[in-house]
């Protein structure tokens, strides 16, 4: 025998089924792309200039997405342009050895496109439970850093901003 289920008990047994499906739902599969941020508000996009601590942690997390050259020699940076809106920050410069501030031999550097006396890094980060973490790094190739997309999106920060 068929029973004819009136509306607020179909709403009821949903309210009951809803939680128990979103506790054993699966978690969305990870697609190995970093997670989206939001594009740098102009207002609050800014240089962050030697001096300042938001410096020393975004370029820690730079030398981190460098840690196999790193590694091999400890590195210092020099930066043409260092931008944050205390979200999500954009690094250009060179590299340099800590040690006498000069360029890496190649040996050093590693089998890359670029020159180590004339290479540029570029890396975009974010800033994640207080800390800053490169979500794109570029050492090795001198190819297209940021996708068309990713330049309007991040204008404010690597300078491509009209408005500036």
């Amino acid at each position: 025998m068929m029973r004819d289920h009136s509306l607020s008990q179909k709403a009821g047994l949903v309210a009951v089924l809803m939680p128990m499906i979103l506790v054993f739902s699966p978690p969305p599969a990870y697609s190995g792309n970093p997670p989206p941020t939001a594009p740098a508000r102009h207002g609050s996009v800014h240089d962050v200039e030697r001096g300042d601590p938001e410096r020393k942690a975004i370029l820690d997390a730079v030398r981190a997405a460098n840690a196999d050259l790193n590694d091999r020699v400890p590195i210092v940076f020099l930066v043409e342009r260092l931008r944050s809106d205390g979200r999500v920050a954009y690094f250009r410069g060179g590299v340099r050895r800590k040690t006498d501030g000069l360029p890496l031999d190649r040996r050093t550097w590693g089998e890359c496109e670029q020159e180590p006396d004339t290479a540029i890094l570029e890396a975009l980060l974010v800033k994640r439970s207080g800390r800053w973490q490169a979500i794109k790094a570029n050492r090795c190739a001198d190819d297209v850093f940021l996708n068309e997309q990713e330049r309007v999106s991040y204008a404010a920060l690597i300078g491509d901003d009209p408005a500036r």
